[in-house]
């Protein structure tokens, strides 16, 4: 069975929109979306997704 979606907060949704807004492949949307829902920082060469600023970047 499974679980009931739950509710996205003010926040979650507001993050939301910046990634959709700013990040037009849908599989950088993903891992941005990951990294930032677990405070990690990012490894990648992605121009696009390191000068986004949503995520810390290294590489």
């Amino acid at each position: 069975m499974l679980a009931a979606p739950k509710k996205l907060g003010a926040g979650a949704r507001a993050a939301l929109r910046r990634v959709l807004g700013s990040i037009a492949d849908p599989f950088d949307r993903l891992i941005v979306s990951a990294a930032r829902s677990k405070g990690a920082i990012l490894i990648t060469r992605d121009a696009t997704v390191a000068e986004g600023g949503l995520v810390e970047t290294l590489w």
